[in-house]
């Protein structure tokens, strides 16, 4: 078997286990249970170990020389370090904390050395959108029931975000285009049901984003595009009134949360942030360099912190990110983020059909990162990196599929 054809398979193989990560997450909710299921720790181990196989291959080669991948291999090593030196936990606890960046580099490293092709790529996102969409229903549904207590309904919700680049792009690459249209409605519907308000302005804000990028990237006129996006707001503000009466019955609150945050509401959030920074500033030099280790803030209990917000970490990525890996961590984190931003500007300055999409993923990016958690762990973000890498190394190397 030639070296293409192994990253390939190795390639497919990190996506299938991402895919049972996210169903073992699932059931895991499911269960009442609060530890991670043996399937989702065997997953998510050998996940890690096939990008690094990948990575191994590929140790000489020239193509992964250049500003993201160096960040993202920077991340990796200070995630290491910080693990290995303050933390002195497990291979766990790595592999939930690097996973998220090797998989960027690996998608970029296999797409960059022509090893798989769109086709492939689409179908096996086909099923994986079919199962997140079917376990998500189920956890809306019995979280609407009462049946699951808590705020367990934010990972479906989440993961189906994550996998709308990849719709949106698929669509711009005239594939499966009835099928992710189907897509993007379950995932509003599942949005407005759960009432997460940040999923839903990052939906709105996101395909709004998207439409005006793809009428400039294309040259069209932009007030067609606003006229086409004004049909769209209204079909969904139709669809959001139905949900509006339905979920007034089982007793949910959309309106009410949204008007919440909109006069300032944070649900709490505005608490923890200020108990991240007093923790932080009473901090060692040495703690503020290279911080308090992995997960760190999540154990670190203060007064009424866990009766603030139903959940154990700062609910910022910048703020967990310093704390639990000091001021150099959180300065390769922000960088590589940065670096992704940057990569956008340049997609749509050169009027690339990638640019459309993308713009979807640095919507999700910069709501999540500052009001949730999107890199802090390998559960959110992992199919946002494999489509960073995957597109990035399309756009880079002149890819044709």
């Amino acid at each position: 078997m030639s070296k293409k054809a192994i990253q390939k398979y190795l390639l497919y193989g990190e996506l299938v286990c991402v895919l049972l990560m996210s169903c073992f997450f699932a059931y895991r909710i499911l269960t009442f249970s609060n530890s991670e299921p043996m399937g989702y720790l065997l997953a998510r181990l050998i996940c890690f170990v096939f990008a690094l196989l990948i990575i191994l291959q590929n140790i000489k080669s020239k193509v992964t020389i250049w500003g993201s991948t160096f960040l993202a291999v920077s991340y990796v090593l200070i995630v290491t370090l910080n693990i290995l030196i303050v933390t002195k936990t497990s291979i766990n606890d790595f592999t939930d904390a690097a996973l998220w960046p090797l998989l960027f580099l690996t998608a970029y490293e296999v797409t960059a050395q022509n090893c798989i092709s769109e086709v492939s790529l689409f179908r096996i996102l086909k099923i994986t959108k079919i199962v997140c969409l079917g376990y998500s229903f189920v956890l809306v549904i019995e979280h609407i029931l009462g049946i699951i207590p808590g705020t367990s309904e934010m990972f479906p919700t989440y993961v189906l975000l994550a996998l709308v680049p990849f719709s949106l792009y698929e669509m711009d690459m005239e594939h499966g285009i009835k099928f992710n249209v189907i897509y993007l409605i379950c995932t509003l519907l599942i949005i407005l049901m759960t009432s997460k308000r940040s999923c839903i302005l990052v939906l709105a804000v996101g395909i709004m984003g998207y439409f005006l990028v793809k009428a400039k990237v294309q040259g069209r006129n932009v007030k067609a595009i606003v006229n086409k996006m004004a049909k769209y707001i209204l079909a969904i503000f139709v669809i959001f009134l139905a949900m509006y009466f339905v979920t007034k019955l089982m007793k949910l609150d959309i309106v009410e949360r949204l008007n919440e945050m909109l006069n300032g509401d944070t649900n709490g959030r505005s608490a923890i942030w200020e108990n991240v920074l007093e923790a932080f500033n009473a901090s060692t030099l040495s703690e503020k360099l290279i911080g308090h280790g992995y997960h760190a803030f999540r154990f670190y209990k203060y007064s009424g912190y866990m009766y603030i917000l139903n959940g154990n970490l700062a609910h910022n990525d910048y703020l967990n990110t310093l704390y639990d890996y000091g001021i150099i961590g959180v300065t390769v984190y922000v960088s590589f983020l940065l670096s992704m931003i940057k990569e956008l500007l340049l997609l749509i300055k050169k009027k690339s059909e990638i640019a459309p999409a993308f713009t979807f993923s640095i919507v999700l990016l910069g709501f999540l990162t500052f009001v949730s958690y999107f890199g802090i762990e390998s559960r959110i973000i992992n199919y946002v990196a494999i489509f960073w890498g995957y597109t990035l190394a399309i756009k880079r190397f002149n890819i044709e599929n």
